[in-house]
């Protein structure tokens, strides 16, 4: 994946990055509902614009809790295997709804490992 580490910004408490977390998750969550409407490849252009940003801000408040001074190795590769799910992209993109079905199980493996991080968040190091 490639994250550097020689950037170290401020310590970040656990409540902020729990929020920061629960911000990005609500969002995800809104993505997920989303899909729903999508019906033909315009819906579908749409929605993957639209993952695209949760992607962007999801990875920025995700490598923002890496790049935190103090944070554990534990937690940094927690965080960077959540990124390396978050940021998969199609192997060769193809008709539309088997494209969405992949991104749509990479969405859902990023928010699970997203989910999973404020449980650990206590124990870490911030």
């Amino acid at each position: 994946m490639g994250i550097s580490a020689n950037a170290m910004v401020a310590p970040i408490s656990s409540a902020t990055a729990t929020t920061l977390l629960a911000d990005r998750l609500a969002d995800g969550e809104k993505l997920l509902v989303a899909i729903s409407v999508v019906g033909d490849r315009s819906d579908y252009d749409v929605w993957q614009r639209r993952r695209k940003r949760w992607i962007n801000k999801t990875s920025a408040a995700l490598l923002q809790l890496y790049e935190a001074d103090g944070a554990s190795d534990a937690c940094r590769r927690a965080i960077g295997h959540a990124l390396d799910t978050l940021c998969q992209t199609l192997p060769q993109p193809g008709v539309w709804h088997e494209d969405l079905a992949f991104e749509l199980a990479y969405t859902r493996g990023a928010l699970d490992l997203i989910r999973a991080l404020p449980a650990n968040l206590d124990g870490l190091r911030f």
